[in-house]
């Protein structure tokens, strides 16, 4: 196995490569989406979402101080691949090379997620909606559409159907939402790898083998890698997010890290061996961060949304954070 970061991280995208169905695919909606990149003067070769991963990983590497920029761009390679993950993940070969993953069906889920919460599929937000998504939309509302995707994603591994373009206003703020979500979850990886957890998990014994022979964290003891991984990662995340002069006020800050957790929520509403609740992830990163008020903010807003004895469980949880 190469200690070449790149190569590595080539191995793995080949070993996880899989076929994609074209059964949902709209020409016209790829035609509308061309005739706008050409409008805005945007060009995109080769994979799009590799591109947009290139955007969100320039970020993160400016939230790093110097000698932690030095260490990731020696050690660490992006990219993207079909993981089977719901979230990123993070690799590393026996050799020393590491290689960070951002899940395919993850950025296109959230990408979708973004539009239709953003238009709730009403015609004056809207330029354009395929057919599945327009009949599902007048049976059962915003809803079934959601759940359409969501049932494709974990049948496809991509939340296939139901496209629906916004308005340009609103496919502009979904964007800025979309790309610093993702910039979280590569500050998240990018966490677990600075704070030498796939080392540590190799000396516990909490590992397995994946791709092409590589090793990554499947049980972090009592979630505590996650949640720091989570904090670590939103210390980069904020720092990238000012030296690349966006935002740094609370509120706009925590936006686009708040709906991807809201998203990887409505995805499944549990925890796991290896990851903690998503609400209760968001509660943590932003209480280490913002402070104690803020995390309040946070956890008040869910209430109503999600059932009261799950709204207690926060509230206890939220009480554990010091």
């Amino acid at each position: 196995m190469s200690a070449n970061p790149t190569e590595f991280l080539e191995d793995i995208q080949r070993s996880l490569a899989k076929p994609r169905t074209g059964e949902f695919e709209r020409k016209e909606y790829q035609e509308i989406t061309q005739k706008q990149l050409e409008e805005q003067g945007i060009n995109i070769t080769g994979d799009p979402l590799e591109q947009a991963l290139g955007f969100s990983v320039k970020i993160a590497l400016r939230g790093l101080s110097a000698d932690e920029r030095i260490k990731v761009e020696k050690n660490v390679a992006f990219g993207v691949a079909q993981t089977g993950e719901i979230n990123a993940a993070i690799y590393a070969s026996a050799d020393g090379a590491y290689a960070i993953l951002l899940n395919r069906g993850l950025m296109m889920f959230l990408n979708k997620y973004l539009k239709l919460i953003a238009t709730q599929g009403k015609p004056e937000n809207l330029t354009y909606i395929d057919s599945d998504a327009q009949a599902l939309l007048d049976s059962g509302g915003i809803e079934a559409v959601l759940d359409f995707v969501k049932e494709n994603y974990f049948k496809y591994g991509e939340p296939l159907g139901g496209k629906v373009k916004p308005i340009p206003e609103l496919a502009a703020n979904a964007s800025i939402l979309l790309s610093l979500g993702e910039t979280f979850a590569v500050c998240h990886e990018i966490g677990h790898y600075l704070n030498g957890d796939l080392d540590s998990a190799l000396e516990k014994g909490v590992t397995s083998d994946g791709a092409g022979g590589a090793t990554k964290v499947v049980l972090p003891v009592e979630h505590t890698m996650e949640y720091q991984a989570d904090r670590t990662g939103y210390r980069i995340y904020a720092k990238g997010n000012a030296e690349s002069e966006f935002p740094t006020e609370p509120q706009p800050l925590m936006a686009p890290v708040v709906t991807l957790f809201d998203a990887l929520h409505y995805l499944d509403d549990s925890e796991s061996p290896t990851h903690p609740h998503p609400l209760r992830r968001i509660i943590n990163a932003v209480f280490s961060f913002h402070g104690a008020d803020e995390a309040d903010w946070i956890l008040n807003s869910y209430n109503g949304f999600v059932s009261d004895v799950f709204f207690e469980g926060l509230k206890e949880f939220r009480q554990t954070l010091v």
